[in-house]
């Protein structure tokens, strides 16, 4: 019997089934992501603050997109390290490193840009000054960032560097988180918004970008 030749040609339009919100739904409270998590912890004190303060003070539950980047870097923690990171707390600051055996430190990053801008070290600053902080609180000198290229399908998928900081880079560097949280504290206890952010590139994507920006009018008024 001859097979027959056919193409499917279904309609296909945007569209969301009943289960997409009670999906998005016990993610969020699976991972707790609808309630603000206590203490002030290492991301706090490098990224933006103002953030960090409307988490604190009136919590907004991440967007569907937020949770989408969320899952994308649980899922691969866990199928890669299959570690659950264990909480550390150096200076009244918590820090949870991707991995870390009492040796070596890993931390672990997804990305869409590209292999050749990892490979001549242009990392985002954020990454750097996360890993140089872990370095300073656990006493080491050195970590190794393990870079997930999500659009990279080479044989290299994982490719791992290994960044090495002075002394005085992980001092100083740690002594403007402490600073940081030291804003942040003040702020909190005096119910006063910290200095906006000088990375506008965060405000894309941000829950509170319409509140931020009021109360930034409000300031300058």
């Amino acid at each position: 019997m001859m097979r027959m030749s056919f193409e499917l040609e279904p309609k296909i339009y945007s569209a969301y089934p009943i289960a997409y919100d009670s999906i998005l739904k016990k993610i969020t409270e699976d991972f707790h992501l609808s309630e603000s998590r206590k203490g002030i912890h290492m991301s706090d004190c490098i990224y933006c603050l103002r953030k960090v303060y409307y988490n604190q003070t009136n919590y907004l539950s991440p967007t569907p997109k937020e949770v989408k980047y969320f899952v994308r870097g649980i899922a691969l923690q866990d199928a890669i390290l299959q570690k659950e990171p264990i909480p550390i707390e150096k200076d009244g600051i918590i820090f949870s490193p991707d991995y870390w055996d009492g040796k070596e430190l890993l931390e672990l990053k997804t990305t869409t840009m590209g292999r050749k801008r990892m490979d001549e070290g242009n990392f985002p600053k954020g990454w750097i000054k996360q890993i140089a902080a872990y370095c300073y609180a656990l006493g080491i000198s050195h970590g190794y960032l393990l870079v997930f290229i999500l659009n990279d399908y080479s044989n290299d998928i994982l490719p791992p560097y290994r960044l090495e900081f002075s002394e005085k880079e992980l001092l100083d560097n740690w002594n403007e988180i402490v600073y940081n949280k030291s804003i942040l504290e003040d702020s909190l206890k005096g119910g006063k918004l910290p200095l906006k952010t000088e990375e506008d590139w965060l405000c894309n994507d941000c829950r509170y970008a319409l509140r931020c920006k009021h109360d930034e009018e409000v300031r300058n008024d």
